[in-house]
């Protein structure tokens, strides 16, 4: 999975976070439909 840089640096999970790792997610789904 995909977790943002302060996840990483901190061990702390925040909705910024959660947002982020979605965004890649979507993104990469969209890409794999082209």
């Amino acid at each position: 999975g995909y977790m943002a840089p302060e996840y990483v640096l901190h061990g702390k999970f925040s909705v910024k976070s959660d947002v982020y790792s979605l965004g890649v997610l979507i993104l990469e789904i969209i890409s794999g439909q082209k």
